[in-house]
């Protein structure tokens, strides 16, 4: 069977979807900057799996890699931080 991926690109600063079509990829535009700043991904029942952030959100200390993901727990963005190795 053939995995449907949908790629959905909203503008805003955040993106609060807990919940999405199945196997769903959603990109944020943020338009004062005119360029994505997350992308999160969805499993296949449509829950939130990881986020992958381009930015430090204005916390250079804490997300001193860019990218870096935060992973999704029971539908929810977790506080923890891990960082993505940059090539």
């Amino acid at each position: 069977m053939r995995k449907v991926v949908y790629i959905i690109t909203i503008k805003g600063t955040t993106n609060k979807s807990v919940k999405a079509f199945p196997n769903a990829v959603i990109d944020l535009l943020n338009p004062k900057q005119d360029k994505i700043t997350q992308r999160r991904f969805y499993d296949e029942e449509g829950n939130v799996k990881v986020n992958i952030d381009l930015m430090d959100h204005g916390h250079s200390k804490v997300h001193s890699i860019v990218p870096h993901a935060h992973d999704g727990e029971n539908g929810e963005r977790q506080r923890f931080f891990p960082n993505l190795p940059c090539p």
